[in-house]
């Protein structure tokens, strides 16, 4: 089993949020992009690292990895849609952009853009290669 949080399962927390956004954007002329990107914008919970991070039962414990920036989802998740938005619009850079970054910063606030340094990448990396969990969801 592949969880969101605690008590939830991925797979039913992006159903609920991509189900949540087609009432909120009823009527809206991007309603389906709106529901796509809904649909994967915890999709980097799928790695081990994650995992281990949201079942561990020790406060103390859980804080370390919390701390972990390879524990950190966003920028996995708007990676993988990165690449979903750019096979599924290839000629629309602005809903790329709008995407990846609604995803990449959707527990920050969007008015701060950090750059991406190499740890940043490193830890994508490592990210990428522990996609395992990723299959079972899919």
């Amino acid at each position: 089993m592949i969880y969101s949080h605690p008590d939830v399962l991925l797979v039913d927390h992006l159903k609920k949020t991509a189900d949540l956004s087609l009432i909120l954007a009823k009527g809206h002329p991007l309603k389906k992009f709106i529901h796509e990107i809904c649909l994967l914008h915890d999709i980097g919970k799928a790695t081990s690292f994650f995992q281990e991070y949201i079942l561990k039962k020790d406060e103390r414990k859980k804080q370390k990895l919390k701390n972990d920036p390879k524990t950190n989802h966003s920028f996995l998740s708007a990676y993988i849609a990165l690449h979903y938005f750019q096979n599924k619009y290839p000629g629309d850079l602005k809903k790329q952009i709008i995407a990846f970054n609604a995803i990449r910063f959707h527990h920050s606030n969007l008015k701060i853009f950090t750059s991406l340094d190499s740890s940043s990448i490193d830890n994508l990396n490592d990210q990428l290669n522990n996609l395992d969990n990723f299959k079972k969801i899919i």
